[in-house]
């Protein structure tokens, strides 16, 4: 910060302090605006360091080589090179290049041992790893030493060694954590530990269960081992960075514990395969070139589709599909090993590009997008595809076509949701417009102005459409509908009056299976001022307390509904009186004072347990993986409950006077609520709900992960077509409040080149 405020920086020492600082922070953008501002050229390190700080791996062994011709005395062009053939998996390049290097001079060997240790655990050639670490110094802590004598100890079958080389390699990852908790963004800087920590873990478990115990292997065993690791690595960040590495000590660890390939040679082929897909992703040219060579030699199930990805990546569009489409032919005519999954994933990959190249018409690649529904109907991502391509069709065609189309898109969306919820934020959403559409349509033209034929198709697709979505609301999870419950409930009152039932169907089913979630949402319908609206809310109510009332003795039953729903409608209407109060030019208000009944009303303990509106208590949490997971928790984390009012009100200084309000949390902590009146707040909620998916988007992205990229949002629930409560932030100040006073001349001090009155101009603008 101190260099930042200097403003212009002249000395070249600073600039490269500023850089060093940013890069050890995992400080991207940083480092590009240190290269974007200064005015003299980057040395070759700097050059490097902000290429491997954006990612940029494959710019970097020119300049690597570039210094070493220039610097061969400078160790850093030397490890760096070796850490990039580590990264592309080039072992036996590098262990030729350090071999070599200490050869010529033996000074090196310490430097540069670590690199050849681990380059010789990776291609398992357990000789080299135990001359190597042989060379090492006793006190040498480097993770590839260390994990070289934990092999070399478990091939031994010296267990007091390892356990002990393991305990200490564990503690030494544990030293930069310690220090790193203490500040913000820490884990995505201490990931490097943490991941070490992870394949600490797995090699621990490997030696127990497979090398100590001193038994035959059996190739079962080792099955089941592998689904275990696989399974622990679906925590790890997705990337070459971060799971490459934990590929590497797989395979490591595969021929540790079977020294004969035959065995594990299924196994070790899609490890290959995986890290082939990791590099491809990721356009890492030579490390997925590497990764496919040395898959081939396996000959795994699967080489041909990630080979065939490859090529399409790599612009080679025909020899991409030529390739595909004889794996086709071959499967058809005699599957083998192939499962099922292998040989939809084939065909959704050829339908995709024969869809992308346009090579066939509508109809026959819709012909081949049914044929991947048929032959893995349970595979979520096939039948979101082929719904995807109906979707897309419905678009181009005629409304005649288009209502024939429509059966099909609900269809395979429908089926995709039951068999998981990867893609559910674009499955159910489009599924109900689909049918809210293909409803709409028939309500909205009457049948004289069609042809009897026309008016029966319609007819046939509309009931085939309603079979699909009654058939949805008996089978999904509930939790599912509760992603969509906003867009539900919006169209509550659509003017066919078979959805609107099943609307009303689905709204209380999610009421009666998480009632303190749902009813912040449900209760603005039922307070809202159309009355068509508030009948369907009410309706609502009821078929809720209906179901309430079969619930089986010892469950929470129609009783326990109906002293919930008059308590939070008690609360709802205390919070429309505090914020409707008229409070003339006082700042403050009392609930002990202005609002008695409320505090009387919180203070009863029979008063039921009202969670508080708050972005931790209502956002859904979606599983993970294929499947229905219908014992899913949709809300695992403990509910904050209202347990009381603080007593002071705070009325801001606005146009509609909202009030705030302080909750006690029933974890003791408070919670700021403003309770807004005059002002519909719909718009608001929805577009939150929009943030919340950006930053879904965003999390997916790894990059934006590095760089922690994401909107700060908050609750915001609407109570009424008028009012509403909003989640308090604190820490923050208004836009107008600081453009509008003494923080703005503060803010203009560390701007530069810009006269106080173009500021001032400009900030009128935004205001």
């Amino acid at each position: 910060m101190y260099l930042e405020y200097k403003n212009k920086i002249t000395d070249q020492k600073d600039w490269e302090l500023l850089q060093m600082i940013y890069v050890r922070m995992s400080e991207f953008d940083g480092v590009a605006g240190v290269t974007a501002s200064r005015n003299t050229q980057a040395s070759l390190k700097e050059q490097i360091q902000g290429l491997e700080t954006e990612g940029k791996l494959q710019e970097t062994p020119p300049m690597y080589e570039q210094g070493i011709t220039q610097f061969p005395e400078d160790n850093f062009f030397v490890q760096g090179m070796l850490k990039q053939l580590l990264h592309t998996g080039l072992h036996t390049s590098l262990l030729r290049i350090v071999n070599d290097r200490i050869k010529e001079n033996p000074l090196l060997t310490q430097d540069l041992n670590e690199y050849r240790v681990q380059a010789a655990w990776s291609l398992a050639r357990w000789d080299l790893v135990e001359e190597y670490v042989a060379s090492s110094l006793p006190t040498d802590s480097s993770w590839s030493v260390g994990v070289g004598r934990q092999f070399l100890s478990a091939r031994q079958l010296d267990k007091e060694t390892f356990s002990a080389s393991i305990r200490a390699l564990r503690a030494e990852q544990l030293v930069p954590l310690s220090v790193a908790v203490m500040e913000g963004g820490c884990y995505e800087r201490c990931y490097e530990n943490v991941l070490n920590l992870h394949m600490l873990r797995d090699i621990e478990e490997w030696a127990d269960s497979l090398v100590f115990k001193k038994t035959q292997l059996t190739e079962d065993q080792i099955i089941n081992k592998n689904k275990e690791y696989e399974r622990r690595l679906g925590v790890v960040q997705d990337g070459w960075r971060t799971r490459e590495p934990v590929y590497n000590l797989q395979r490591a660890l595969l021929r540790l514990v079977c020294e004969d390939k035959r065995t594990v040679s299924g196994t070790l082929g899609t490890s290959w395969l995986n890290s082939a897909g990791l590099a491809r992703r990721e356009m890492l040219i030579p490390c997925c070139d590497s990764a496919l060579q040395n898959a081939s030699l396996y000959s795994p199930p699967k080489f041909k589709i990630e080979k065939a990805r490859w090529l399409w990546d790599k612009n080679s569009k025909e020899e991409a599909m030529t390739l595909l489409g004889k794996y086709l032919s071959e499967i058809e005519k005699g599957p083998g090993s192939i499962t099922c999954r292998a040989r939809a994933e084939a065909k959704l990959l050829y339908a995709n590009w024969r869809e992308l190249t346009s090579y066939y018409d509508s109809e026959d690649i819709q012909i081949l997008f049914k044929k991947v529904t048929e032959v893995d109907p349970s595979w979520e991502e096939a039948q979101f595809n082929c719904a995807n391509y109906y979707y897309k069709w419905s678009k181009a065609v005629t409304t005649g076509v288009k209502q024939t189309i429509m059966p099909h898109v609900i269809k395979h969306y429908g089926e995709s949701l039951k068999y998981g919820s990867k893609n559910i934020f674009q499955s159910l959403p489009r599924l109900l417009t689909t049918w809210f559409d293909l409803e709409a349509a028939d309500s909205s033209h009457g049948s004289s102005q069609i042809s009897a034929s026309q008016s029966t198709n319609k007819t046939n697709c509309i009931q085939a459409a309603n079979r699909h979505i009654e058939d949805l609301i008996k089978k999904l999870p509930t939790f599912q509908w509760l992603t969509a419950l906003s867009q539900i409930l919006s169209r509550i009152c659509h003017p066919s009056s078979n959805v609107s039932s099943k609307l009303v169907e689905i709204a209380s089913l999610a009421l009666y299976h998480y009632p303190e979630q749902t009813i912040w949402q449900v209760y603005s319908v039922i307070q809202n001022s159309n009355k068509e609206r508030h009948r369907q809310g009410n309706d609502i109510i009821k078929s809720t307390m209906n179901k309430f009332n079969s619930r089986p003795m010892g469950e929470r039953g129609v009783d326990w509904f109906k002293q919930f729903w008059r308590d939070f409608h008690k609360l709802c209407q205390g919070l429309f009186e505090i914020s409707k109060k008229d409070n003339g030019n006082s700042s403050t208000l009392s609930i002990n004072r202005d609002f008695r009944s409320i505090k009387k009303m919180l203070d009863d303990p029979n008063y039921s347990r009202i969670i508080l509106p708050i972005q931790q208590n209502t956002t859904v949490t979606l599983p993970v993986g294929d499947g229905q997971h219908k014992n899913h928790k949709a809300f695992p984390h403990h509910r904050v409950t209202i347990t009381s009012l603080k007593d002071e009100v705070l009325v801001l200084n606005s146009l509609q006077r909202p009030k705030k309000i302080t909750i006690v949390g029933s974890n003791g902590q408070t919670y700021g609520l403003l309770c807004k009146p005059k002002d519909d707040l719909r718009k608001d909620c929805r577009f939150m709900e929009f943030n919340m998916m950006v930053n879904r988007l965003l999390k997916k992205d790894a990059a934006a992960r590095k760089k922690q990229l994401h909107i700060r949002t908050y609750a915001v629930v609407p109570l009424s077509g008028d009012s509403g409560i909003v989640e308090w932030v604190d820490d923050t100040k208004l836009l107008r409040a600081i453009l509008s006073g003494r923080d703005l001349y503060i803010m203009l001090e560390y701007l530069p080149n810009l006269s106080l009155k173009t500021w001032y101009l400009f900030c009128r603008i935004l205001l």
